[in-house]
């Protein structure tokens, strides 16, 4: 079994994690800032009120201090994503979070899919009873990781009365959704292969992208495991000047299904969703003779079956008529 924190700070530490930063009071838009050095987060939405749509673009700004880190939607080998608990919202039907691409971190081999520095992770807010009053309240855990990890737990909790207007968060909140992987196509590159072949006891997933923009850099492929964990960095080939990138990357289980593909490259990302591209086995010369004699004697079987022997008496009547 993966570990799921690199160490725990425990006690002190986690009396700390959720002390609140001297970082101003709340605006119409935002929480204050709930946390420490380590890291902090706070609430905020695009528009000052509810509005009159039936959902409320917020997100969650979070701000780690140098040298430490939090995590993305599937952690890795050594991490913890973000939990959220909207339980005590007032005029919350549902809430959908969205990922902006994370960046690799490999620690002693356990890979890792982060977020560092000053971030946002998007959330749409469905409304019950749209241009009602809102209240949004959030129970989050979440962790901060340097050589430890601090498991923190921060209460938020931001009133949005009815109307309002565009709020000074909307760009930032705009620029992360940007940030958020969408199709192939909008990242501008076309997937030319897509295959998973046999490799020993696990399977090899490989993946042939061709660039309709700027050539590829440095791309990277997160491979979404059940267990929450990331295969190594792919293996990465480019040709036609970095416009075609060849990514090989190890499945260590024969029998995982194709999970959900992340390719990212520089400021660019897409999400290849799971199924895309079924696994495909290699069938050598030597199994042929005997995948045929197998579907012959099936053919034979199906034959002989009673409910086959009617329509074999109709086809040789039909046969005899026609040969007269």
């Amino acid at each position: 079994m993966r570990p799921t924190l690199i160490g725990c700070a425990v006690g002190g530490s986690l009396m700390l994690a959720g002390a609140i930063l001297p970082a101003g009071e709340a605006g119409a838009a935002a929480t204050a800032w709930v946390g420490t050095e380590r890291a902090a987060v706070r609430l905020v939405t695009a528009t000052d009120g509810a509005g009159q749509s039936s959902t409320v673009s917020a997100g969650l700004e979070f701000r780690y201090g140098d040298g430490w880190h939090g995590y993305w939607r599937t952690p890795g080998d050594a991490g913890i994503a973000p939990q959220f608990g909207w339980a005590g919202s007032e005029n919350v039907a549902g809430s959908a979070v969205a990922w902006p691409a994370p960046h690799r971190l490999d620690i002693s081999g356990l890979q890792n899919a982060v977020y560092t520095g000053r971030f946002i992770l998007p959330v749409t807010v469905t409304l019950a009873a749209p241009g009602a009053a809102t209240r949004l309240v959030l129970a989050l855990d979440y962790a901060a990781c340097a050589n430890i990890c601090v498991p923190i737990h921060a209460d938020l909790s931001l009133p949005l009365p009815p109307g309002g207007a565009r709020s000074a968060e909307a760009g930032a909140l705009a620029a992360a959704l940007a940030m958020v992987p969408g199709t192939p196509a909008a990242a501008a590159f076309d997937i030319r292969q897509q295959t998973v072949t046999p490799d020993g006891t696990g399977r090899r997933l490989t993946l042939i992208l061709r660039s309709r923009g700027a050539p590829f850099h440095h791309p990277d492929l997160f491979v979404e495991l059940p267990d929450g964990g990331l295969p190594p960095a792919p293996t990465v080939t480019l040709d036609d000047d970095g416009r075609t990138a060849t990514l090989t990357a190890a499945l260590p289980d024969a029998s995982t299904t194709v999970p959900t593909l992340t390719v990212v490259d520089g400021e660019r990302a897409a999400e290849i969703p799971a199924g895309v591209g079924e696994p495909v086995g290699d069938v050598g010369s030597h199994e042929l003779p005997a995948i045929l004699a197998i579907a012959l004697l099936g053919g034979l079987i199906l034959n002989v079956m009673p409910c086959v022997l009617p329509i074999l008496s109709l086809k040789l009547s039909g046969v005899a008529r026609h040969a007269g």
